[in-house]
C-alpha cells in the first residue's frame, strides 16, 4: 500500500556511491510501500546561449548541441545499468535522463509529478564545485514542494 498521497519515489542517480546508498533506501521502501522508482539522471551543461551571444554560426552551435546529448546519452547508458542491477523484480522503475542544471531538473520533475517525493545522496559533486554553486541536494532540500530523504 503506498505512502498516501505519494505513489512514487524519484531518485537522482549521478553515479556516485552517495546515490547508489540513496538508491538502496528507496527501493526499501518501494518495496514495503508498493511505491514506484523514477531514476532520474541529469546531465549537467553549459548553455548554449553563449554561442548565441558570440554569433556563432548556427551549425556550430547544432555540433555543440548534439556532442552534449551523446555524452548524455553516454553517461545514462553507464549510470542505469548498474541502478538496475540493485533493484529486484517486481518494483516498477522508470528511466529519465534530462539536459540542465541537476537542482533545477530534479525540483522540475518532482514539480510535474505531485504524487512524488524524493530520495537522494547527500554529495555527488567535487568539494570545489559545491563551494562555487552550492550542492544540489542543498539546492533540492531548500526548494522542493514535496518530501526529500536524503540518505549519507
Amino acid at each position: 500500500m503506498p505512502v498516501d498521497p505519494y505513489t512514487k519515489i524519484i531518485v537522482p542517480l549521478d553515479g556516485s556511491e552517495n546515490a547508489l546508498r540513496a538508491l538502496q533506501h528507496a527501493v526499501s521502501l518501494a518495496r514495503a510501500a508498493g511505491m514506484e522508482l523514477h531514476l532520474l539522471h541529469a546531465f549537467p551543461v553549459g548553455s548554449t546561449a553563449l554561442m548565441d551571444l558570440l554569433h556563432y554560426p548556427e551549425i556550430a552551435k547544432a555540433k555543440a548541441e548534439g556532442q552534449l546529448r551523446r555524452a548524455r546519452e553516454e553517461e545514462a547508458a553507464r549510470i542505469f545499468p548498474v541502478a538496475r542491477e540493485r533493484i529486484p523484480d517486481g518494483v516498477q522503475v522508470e528511466e529519465v535522463s534530462v539536459m540542465g542544471d541537476p537542482a533545477e531538473e530534479i525540483l522540475g520533475y518532482a514539480g510535474e509529478h505531485p504524487e512524488a517525493m524524493i530520495v537522494m545522496g547527500t554529495r555527488g559533486a567535487s568539494e570545489y564545485m559545491e563551494l562555487l554553486v552550492g550542492s544540489v541536494t542543498t539546492q533540492v532540500v531548500h526548494h522542493a514542494t514535496c518530501p526529500v530523504t536524503i540518505v549519507h
